[in-house]
């Protein structure tokens, strides 16, 4: 008997939030969204992050149950490499950065039942890497940006 096609899985959503945060140092400030059209990976597992490291964030509904799930290379940039101008000795050091200060933006799936987000990470410093990650902040993303607050 033939195979037949089946249909491609239906994804809970069909566009997606643009959210640009600005931070300086631990201090994080949702501060603007914009509804784009784009389809984003599905989620990846929403639960067993106790204890990881890295970088991720998570979209809850008003319960708090979580609903998406992304983990991205840290937008962070609380260190920096800096090179040797010496020929002789050509090196790549990591040095901390004394006041980290920047933008980024994180696009999420523009989920109906989405009422947060929040955000997770190792210890913002050189010798956080590899410590398990912990939610630093949390935003209201169905509010007005720069509503948001620091956990």
């Amino acid at each position: 008997m033939p195979q037949v096609a089946q249909p491609p899985q239906v994804r809970p959503y069909n566009g997606a939030l643009r959210l640009t945060f600005q931070y300086e140092g631990s201090n994080v400030k949702l501060v603007s969204k914009q509804k784009v059209e784009m389809i984003l990976p599905p989620t990846q597992a929403l639960t067993g992050n106790e204890n990881q490291t890295g970088f991720w964030f998570m979209l809850s509904n008003a319960q708090g149950t979580p609903v998406y799930r992304r983990a991205l290379h840290n937008p962070i940039a609380y260190d920096r490499e800096i090179f040797s101008n010496n020929p002789e000795h050509p090196s790549v050091q990591r040095v901390p950065v004394a006041q980290p200060k920047g933008t980024f933006i994180l696009l999420v799936p523009d989920v109906q039942e989405a009422k947060t987000i929040q955000l997770f990470s190792h210890p913002l410093n050189p010798a956080g890497r590899g410590l398990a990650a912990s939610e630093f902040a949390r935003f209201d993303i169905t509010s007005e940006p720069d509503k948001g607050e620091k956990k």
